[in-house]
């Protein structure tokens, strides 16, 4: 299934799901581009190509993330699979410029790639240190706000009038009284806490005036904060959680890959490889002994299908025949 951010949120415990059952995962990747310039041979030491590689990493992003959960049916000897296919796209201020390379758009174009749904749809990520930034931000304007003074604090009293004038309140006609006397004991009683909900959606216009004149409004503004700012704060970790989640996007994924220790399978998975680190989890390390041990922190158990065609037993085992004529 295609995932964007208009079903990402809706698909997330899905997917959480599949990696969770899976027997092991396989991921592939599609770049904005592969190559910053320069040249790597194969007679490069594995830090010279690492390091060439980790330029590549920094400048290009992964715009397409492909992930496949596959799962052991014992009974049926036989393996099921879910596969996701995830258009990424940088939302926020912070991740500076997208680069591409024409000769990649072009590949990508020629096999169908959907850059109007990649720019539109695709889904927004922060690896893990901005995401925490942006929790301790949101911390402190919640606290700043909490400290801040009410009107009521602050000595305000009163109807709000031109400097000079007094605004006398609505009489209550006879027909109304009982109204806003019930209305009054019903709304001091939400505010004391006794009551839980305060429901005045099927008031009247004039009835809604006649409360504004008649409730004092340190009681009013106390109704105001009950009714919107303290509901907020009943529900305030989860709106701050549900504000970082939405932040942190995709990396929220290759967590769960990575909670999960499941093997890892992918195909010439090196440059996969830096660019998951980079974009999701944190900057590349300078060195390559530091890159291994992150990947290995990130990833327990890799497999690189090339590598393995590549090596005993395998590329003897696997080699297509050589017909003799």
């Amino acid at each position: 299934m295609d995932v964007t951010k208009e079903n990402f949120a809706s698909s997330l415990e899905r997917i959480r799901a599949a990696i969770c059952r899976s027997s092991f995962l396989a991921v592939d990747c599609e770049f904005s581009g592969l190559s910053t310039g320069g040249s790597s041979s194969k007679f490069d030491t594995p830090e010279e190509r690492y390091a060439h590689l980790r330029r590549t990493a920094s400048g290009f992003l992964v715009i397409q993330f492909g992930l496949a959960a596959f799962t052991l049916e014992k009974e049926k000897n036989r393996y099921s699979q879910e596969t996701f296919n995830f258009y990424l796209f940088p939302r926020h201020q912070s991740q500076g410029s997208f680069i591409c390379q024409p000769s990649s758009m072009e590949f990508l174009l020629e096999n169908g790639f959907d850059f109007n749904k990649l720019i539109k749809d695709g889904i927004p990520y922060l690896p893990p240190a901005q995401v925490e930034s942006l929790r301790d931000r949101l911390e402190s304007q919640l606290r700043d706000s909490e400290a801040a003074p009410s009107p009521a604090q602050k000595g305000t009293t009163g109807t709000s009038a031109t400097p000079g004038t007094t605004v006398q309140p609505t009489p209550v006609p006879e027909n109304q009284a009982d109204f806003v006397e019930r209305a009054i004991s019903e709304i001091n009683k939400f505010v004391e806490g006794s009551e839980e909900y305060l429901d005045f959606h099927k008031l009247s216009p004039f009835q809604r005036k006649l409360l504004y004149d008649h409730v004092p409004n340190s009681v009013l503004y106390e109704l105001v904060v009950q009714s919107v700012t303290n509901r907020g704060g009943r529900e305030r970790g989860a709106g701050l959680e549900q504000r970082v989640d939405e932040a942190a996007g995709f990396a929220q994924v290759i967590q769960e890959i990575s909670k999960s220790g499941k093997p890892v399978v992918g195909h010439n998975m090196l440059l996969d490889l830096l660019h998951i680190i980079e974009q999701f989890v944190c900057p590349l390390p300078q060195t390559y002994s530091d890159f291994k041990s992150v990947v290995h922190c990130v990833f327990p158990t890799l497999v690189d299908t090339k590598v393995m065609g590549s090596t005993q037993p395998f590329r003897t085992c696997c080699r297509p025949p050589v017909w003799e004529k």
